[in-house]
C-alpha cells in the first residue's frame, strides 16, 4: 500500500482577522496544535494573507514573523496560489486572513477503504 492510499481528504479553511491584527492569534495556534496532537487533523500548510488599502495582496508563510509556530510543510505553490486567489477576492482592503490546509485524519480509514474498493474520493461539501 502506498502513502497516498492512506491519505485522507485535504480541507482548506480560511478566516478573517479583525482589522489591525498583525500576528497569528495564540488561542487559534493552541487549538490547531490540540487538534493535531489528538490526531484529528494534520496541518499541512498555514498561510497569512493581507490585503493593503490599494488591494495588493501580501502572502506570508510559516517562516515569516506573523506565521511563527506554523508547520514547515508546504504544498505545491500552484495549488496554494489557486486556492488563495479564490478566497482572497473576498478579503476587504486593510484586512488579514489566515488560511489553513489540513488533512482530516479521522477520514483516513474511510478514504483508504474507498480506494481499495476501486473507488475514488470525489469531494466533500460543508453545509
Amino acid at each position: 500500500m502506498t502513502e497516498i492510499d492512506d491519505q485522507g481528504p485535504l480541507d482548506f479553511l480560511a478566516f478573517e482577522l479583525p482589522a489591525g491584527t498583525r500576528s497569528y492569534p495564540a488561542n487559534v495556534a493552541r487549538e490547531v496544535t490540540r487538534l493535531s496532537e489528538s490526531e484529528f487533523i494534520r496541518l499541512v500548510q498555514l498561510t497569512i494573507v493581507s490585503k493593503g488599502s490599494d488591494g495588493e495582496l501580501a502572502i506570508e508563510g510559516p517562516g515569516d514573523d506573523r506565521g511563527a509556530g506554523a508547520p514547515a510543510a508546504t504544498l505545491d505553490e500552484r495549488l496554494v496560489a489557486e486556492g488563495l486567489g479564490q478566497v482572497a477576492v473576498e478579503l476587504p482592503p486593510g484586512r488579514v486572513m489566515v488560511v489553513l490546509v489540513y488533512e482530516s485524519l479521522w477520514a483516513n480509514p474511510l478514504a483508504s477503504a474507498v480506494r481499495r474498493s476501486g473507488g475514488e474520493w470525489m469531494g466533500r461539501v460543508r453545509l
